[in-house]
Formats: structure tokens, C-alpha cells, sequence
């Protein structure tokens, strides 16, 4: 116990450096395939009346992302209905196929979504779609980070 107390810090510290690299280098790999946007120009794009889809996707001890696609109608094309946030396991036991539907298609690397640089004021634990509700989109997915 004593030897968890006392390295609890250094290793606390490397798991923070090791998860702020690996965001920068999804960033970066997103940047260059265009699909990356700032917060702000999502913002304009819909003031210009295109709304889209925001999709919010974490797990278990990583950093959220937010995603944004112009498809309003995710889903729609699915052969089931998105599970409803309170039925998503965060902590990856068990994934919906909607889940891995919505990564390959979105957020995935070969995906059409854009990556956004927005984080909610504050979340503990994980975030609700009601955490959002300040965005002023309506359609938000909840989502499982597959990778």
C-alpha cells in the first residue's frame, strides 16, 4: 500500500503525458485528412443552417471526443435503433454493433466525421448527451471510443 501511495504520482504523471501524446497524434492524423475542425468553425457552419450531428464518444480513463458530421440522419440507414446512452457499456464489457457501425462509418480512420476540438465546462465520469444541450444541436450521439 505504502508502495502505490508513494509511485501513485510518477505514474499518475506518465499516464497523463502518455494520453496528451496520443490525443495530439490523433489530432494530427485527422488534421491531415481534412477532417479536423475547430469548434468555432462548426459554430458558423451552423449559424449558416448546416446542423449535422455531433457525436460524443469516451471511454473508460481517456479524454472525450467530440465528433461533428453533416448527416442528420445517422442511423436512419441502420437496420436497428441507436442504443440509448443508459444501455452503452463506457467500460467496453459489451459492444452494441450499432457502435461499431457508427466507428467504421464516422469516427473510425477511414470515417467521414470531423474531429472538433470541443470539451464540455466540466464532466466527472462520463458525459451525458444532457451535458451538450448548451450546443444548441439536437441530434447528439452517444458513443463507445473503439480505438
Amino acid at each position: 500500500m505504502v508502495l502505490v501511495t508513494v509511485t501513485f504520482p510518477v505514474w499518475g504523471l506518465i499516464f497523463f503525458i502518455r494520453q496528451n501524446v496520443t490525443e495530439k497524434r490523433h489530432r494530427s492524423r485527422m488534421c491531415r485528412q481534412g477532417r479536423f475542425a475547430s469548434w468555432q468553425s462548426i459554430l458558423e457552419r451552423s449559424e449558416q443552417g448546416l446542423r449535422g450531428t455531433l457525436i460524443v464518444e469516451q471511454a473508460q480513463k481517456a479524454p472525450l471526443r467530440v465528433w461533428w458530421t453533416p448527416d442528420e440522419a445517422i442511423g436512419t440507414n441502420y437496420s436497428e435503433p441507436p442504443p440509448h446512452e443508459d444501455e452503452i457499456d463506457y467500460l467496453r464489457l459489451q459492444i452494441p454493433p450499432f457502435m461499431t457501425w457508427l466507428h467504421e462509418r464516422y469516427t473510425g480512420e477511414g470515417g467521414r466525421a470531423i474531429l472538433t476540438d470541443y470539451r464540455p465546462a466540466h464532466y466527472l465520469g462520463f458525459a451525458e448527451v444532457s451535458n451538450f444541450s448548451e450546443t444548441g444541436f439536437s441530434r447528439i450521439i452517444p458513443a463507445v471510443r473503439l480505438s
